[in-house]
């Protein structure tokens, strides 16, 4: 199964796929939730921004027996976390929601 799942994973270039999801919702953050924004990164400088892979998991609903993957990623900012990042992919490697979320 790890092994199936890896080549999903690969197949469907899922990381950098969640990657660029993070950064439209980031920059649409940034326009969106100004006053908050500002909050969290003060004078944001993009070199203190760090988003890294925090991990990659296979879900099941019981009920209905959907399956998904979500990428998931640490959002840091000058050396804090300050939030996450949820890709969710169905098993054929396509879109199905996101989470971006402030701490």
């Amino acid at each position: 199964m790890l092994e199936q799942l890896k080549e999903l994973i690969k197949r469907y270039n899922l990381v950098e796929k969640a990657k660029d999801s993070f950064l439209i919702n980031f920059n649409n953050y940034r326009e969106e939730e100004k006053n908050e924004f500002k909050e969290i990164f003060g004078d944001y400088k993009e070199e203190k921004l760090n988003v890294r892979l925090h991990s990659i998991s296979y879900n099941i609903w019981p009920e209905s027996d959907y399956e998904y993957i979500v990428v998931r990623m640490k959002m840091e900012y000058d050396n804090k976390i300050v939030g996450e990042f949820k890709a969710c992919y169905n098993m054929s490697g396509e879109y199905e929601d996101d989470y971006f979320v402030t701490y």
